[in-house]
Order: structure tokens, then C-alpha cells, then sequence
């Protein structure tokens, strides 16, 4: 036997085998996720510390088979599992092939890591391999909006409502380590569309935003857009209805980005503050704010710096200058002006108004191309 794809195979054959006599089912039905198991292949990781490993020695595989797959490890006493107690997750790369799994702990058990990777082996590397990439290729090759989360969990669950609300777009999540540019090299290789972000809202989620912005520099003015969710929520933990309704008013990245940023520096307690913080914020973004979202930036900045809107035009003038497109400058001066901002036709159904927790300065829904019905 020996080929790391027949022994991935039969362990994901083992995991789906014993997914009955197991917590999963449960956990998942709680969420609303029985579906899922296999939609996505989900099975169980027997608690003891050699039940796969025996398993598969039993099939005739070397312990080296099992090492170089990444489905057990040497340790003082011989090879032991490398999952143990969890919820597995199939794990394919790119071109669909099974490269390892994702394993997430039995709640109960609060001493272990929350969620465990395959170990790096010839066929798994974190830093390219994105949860459901490979499932998702064709959708994504046909139009669908990637959409990158922060854990499994949530991408099943983005999943569940893509699938309730017949939203064109597919979710994906990094496997164990902060997204990387060969992430989106992988994904900008099958479609040109811009990728959107959906994290969780809290400190993580912002580090995760902040970071996705500054990594996809490269990218200038695409049409990027942010999903706000209600505070200390995930896509995992909020309604399919709501999850929907985020989505259909997500909010451009680059003020989203702007909203983190000027939140994690805090209130200026002085204008002094505020005029460099406002500075900070133009000298960095300027280059990367859409003139169709450069209103919504210029007023969402004025407000959380507590500074003037013209001084925050100023700001992205002098960092446009010498040559501002026209779009600049109509943008610029649109923001002087009220604007009434309606929900667009052809979106995603209504799914009634915000829960409360939901960030302010989100008020009126923007038009959005994920919202286009298949």
C-alpha cells in the first residue's frame, strides 16, 4: 500500500465509521448543522491514544506510511494518533485532492487546543491550503464571491445560509494560521473577483481584518467589501437570517478597516490628535478607497475622529494630490452633501431589521454583487 493518499483515504474512512458512537452528532444538530456531515464528510477521531494508528496498521500500511500522512506521530512509546476526541474535517487542496483533516476538541475538553491541523507533511502546508477551496472550485471558476472566515465552523455555517438564502458565495478558511498571500494567490488563480472577509467581532477578528487589508495591498481599489456582525458574534453563532442580512449590507473594506483602526487608537482627547490620526489613517488608505465608498470613508472617519468633514477631505486631497481622478473629486464633494442611501433591487431578501449590537455606523444597506440570485 504505502501512498499517503490511500492512507488518508481509509483514515477518513475510519473517522466517518465511528462518527455514531460519538459526541458529533449532537454538537451538530445543536448548531443546526446535521446537513453538514455529509455535505462536508465529517466524521470522529476515537478518543484512545492508538485506535487509528491500529487501525490502519491492521490494512497493512507501515508506521512511516502513517508518519509521512500526518495521521500519527512517534512518540517515547511508539506511534500515537494525532487526532484524538474530535470532530473531523477533511482538509483538500486546491485541486481537490484529500491532503489532511482538521480536528476540532469534544467542548468538554477545555485543556486542548480548540482546533488541530494535520501535521506539515509532503501534501498538507497551512500557508497555501484554505478549507474548501478545493470543494468550491467550480463555483468560484462560475462567479460565486469568495468569502474568507476565520474557522471551519463558520465557513459550515456561511454554507448553510449561502445555501437557505441562494447567495452566490462561497467561504473559506484559513487551516490553523493567519491568512497569507499564497492563500489568495490560490484563490485569485480560479476567479478575478474581489474576495470579501467576515471575522469574528471581537479583538481577533479586528487583528484578522487589519491584517487581511494589509496584505491584499496589491490589490488597490478592488471592490472589497467587510461583513460586520453584531458584537462578540460569528458566523457560526448567529441566525441564518441574520448571517444574510450582514452579508447583504456589508460594508466597504476600506471603512471598515477605518472603523477598526480608529477604535483600537481610542478617542483623541484633543483636535491635535484627531488631525493626526486623521493624517495617519489618509496617508496609508488613500490610494485604496473607492470613489464610489470615498463618501461613506470621509464621513465615517469625521465622526469617529470627531473632526470636520472638510478636514478630512483635506486629508485625502493632499494625499491624491498631484492628480486626482474625477471620481476623486466628485466623491470628495459628494461628502459635503446629505446622501439618501436605499436598499438596492436585487439583493438577498429582507430579513427584517438589525439586531441590537449592530454597528453603528452601518444604517442603510449598500449594493452589494454577492447578492445577485442564482
Amino acid at each position: 500500500m504505502g501512498s499517503a493518499d490511500d492512507v488518508l483515504a481509509h483514515t477518513q474512512r475510519f473517522y466517518r465509521q465511528r462518527i455514531d458512537k460519538s459526541w458529533v452528532r449532537d454538537y451538530l444538530a445543536n448548531r443546526d448543522l446535521s446537513k453538514a456531515i455529509s455535505e462536508a464528510g465529517i466524521g470522529y477521531a476515537p478518543a484512545g491514544w492508538t485506535a487509528t494508528t491500529d487501525h490502519l496498521l491492521s490494512l497493512g500500511h507501515s508506521p512511516d506510511d502513517l508518519v509521512r500522512a500526518g495521521v500519527s506521530i512517534k512518540g517515547d512509546r511508539g506511534l500515537r494518533d494525532v487526532m484524538r476526541d474530535r470532530l473531523i474535517l477533511p482538509v483538500q487542496d486546491h485541486t481537490g485532492r484529500l491532503v489532511g483533516f482538521l480536528g476540532r476538541a469534544n467542548p468538554k475538553d477545555t485543556r486542548s487546543p480548540k482546533y488541530l491541523n494535520t501535521p506539515a507533511t509532503g501534501l498538507y502546508e497551512k500557508r497555501s491550503t484554505l478549507y474548501g477551496l478545493g470543494a468550491a472550485r467550480g463555483a468560484l471558476a462560475a462567479g460565486a464571491t469568495p468569502l474568507i472566515v476565520e474557522g471551519p465552523m463558520d465557513k459550515l455555517a456561511v454554507d448553510k445560509m449561502a445555501s437557505q438564502f441562494r447567495a452566490n458565495i462561497v467561504a473559506l478558511a484559513a487551516c490553523g494560521t493567519a491568512l497569507t498571500t499564497e492563500h489568495l494567490a490560490r484563490i485569485r488563480a480560479i476567479t478575478d473577483k474581489p474576495v470579501w472577509f467576515c471575522f469574528d467581532a471581537d479583538a481577533a477578528g479586528q487583528r484578522a481584518l487589519l491584517h487581511a487589508w494589509e496584505i491584499t495591498a496589491d490589490q488597490g481599489r478592488a471592490a472589497q467589501l467587510a461583513v460586520q456582525l453584531p458584537a462578540g458574534h460569528d458566523p457560526a453563532s448567529v441566525r441564518p437570517a441574520i448571517l444574510n442580512r450582514a452579508i447583504r449590507c456589508a460594508t466597504p473594506m476600506s471603512v471598515a478597516v477605518a472603523q477598526v483602526q480608529l477604535e483600537r487608537w481610542g478617542r483623541p482627547d484633543n483636535p491635535v490628535t484627531a488631525e493626526l490620526m486623521v493624517e495617519a489613517l489618509a496617508k496609508r488608505d488613500a490610494g485604496r478607497i473607492r470613489p464610489d465608498d470615498s463618501t461613506e470613508w470621509i464621513r465615517t472617519v469625521a465622526q469617529l475622529a470627531d473632526v470636520p468633514i472638510s478636514s478630512v477631505q483635506t486629508a485625502l486631497i493632499e494625499q491624491l494630490a498631484p492628480t486626482p481622478t474625477a471620481a476623486d473629486l466628485d466623491a470628495l464633494r459628494a461628502a459635503s452633501f446629505p446622501r439618501r442611501m436605499t436598499a438596492p433591487a436585487g439583493v438577498l431578501p429582507d430579513a427584517g431589521p438589525p439586531p441590537s449590537g449592530w454597528p453603528a455606523a452601518r444604517a442603510k444597506c449598500r449594493s452589494s454583487a454577492v447578492a445577485n440570485q442564482r
